[in-house]
């Protein structure tokens, strides 16, 4: 792919698309939230939103990430975040892929009740290692 004239963005990606793979460690938390809301800035959001974004990133990670904590070395696992653009709302999706065992069912309704309170749709996958949800809500 050639990049564009400002060399922003290659020509034929989807710059309203971004799946981000880190490992399953806390300290890559920052990165996830921050490639959340710079797409969510860039596609128009409000700030308020953002970092209500930002606030259900955090939850994901912490049920994951906490999760992935108790692996032993080498199993941890990755975190692949994938967050996208489509008809007026910005759909986050985080998911662990690898990794041992699964949340215990409080942490997973910890995780619910949370990022639900955040956004405006939000589900939980069953075995808890998967957290997706969508903010709606335009800056202008």
């Amino acid at each position: 792919m050639a990049p564009d004239p400002d060399g922003l963005i290659p020509a034929g990606s989807e710059p309203d698309r971004v799946v981000l793979r880190l490992p399953a460690d806390a300290s890559c938390a920052p990165v996830a939230r921050t490639c959340v809301m710079a797409l969510g800035l860039r596609a128009g959001f409000a700030w308020s939103v953002l970092t209500d974004l930002a606030l259900g990133v955090d939850e994901a990670l912490v049920l994951l990430v906490g999760h992935a904590s108790t692996d032993p070395p080498g199993a941890k696992g990755t975190v692949e975040l994938r967050c996208h653009v489509a008809d007026g709302a910005l759909e986050v999706t985080v998911e662990l892929l690898g990794g041992v065992g699964r949340p215990a069912a409080e942490a997973i309704e910890r995780c619910r009740t949370l990022v639900t309170g955040a956004v405006s749709e939000a589900s939980v996958r069953a075995d808890g290692l998967a957290v997706a949800f969508s903010v709606t809500t335009w800056a202008g």
